[in-house]
């Protein structure tokens, strides 16, 4: 099984960033997870 790093880079909007990392956190990080072969996840900020 070959393994594999995908990083993204972004920035929200500005005023928006409270939004954007509730999202991320609690929506968007566990629907990626759900993505064939995809078994961890890890943010940095």
């Amino acid at each position: 099984m070959s393994r594999h790093v995908f990083t993204v880079l972004n920035n929200p909007v500005e005023g928006r960033e409270a939004e954007f990392n509730a999202w991320y956190d609690d929506r968007h990080v566990h629907d990626i997870l759900r993505l064939p072969g995809l078994v961890s996840a890890q943010r940095f900020g």
